[in-house]
């Protein structure tokens, strides 16, 4: 059996402008990983009924989210900038 690979592909120059995208609506290919990363690799902590997970920064809040007694989510506001 033979495997042939692909030449890799050079993905310079694909940077800023890939990341600035349009993912769905106004959400950017960029905004979305940055919270998808919070919410995967970043930190979190819960106080009452809110959960915060931070960004890969330590400091920004990406996504604020609230649930109601049956650990319901009610609302999330998500910060990708």
């Amino acid at each position: 059996m033979t495997i042939k690979y692909r030449s890799a592909v050079n993905y310079r120059g694909l940077g800023e402008p890939f990341l600035d995208q349009p993912l769905e609506g106004t959400v950017t290919i960029g905004q979305a990983l940055r919270v998808m990363a919070s919410a995967l690799a970043g930190t979190s902590s819960k106080v009452g009924s809110t959960i915060t997970f931070k960004g890969l920064d330590g400091t920004t809040d990406r996504i604020v989210g609230t649930f109601d007694a049956q650990n319901n989510r009610t609302s999330a506001v998500i910060d990708g900038n």
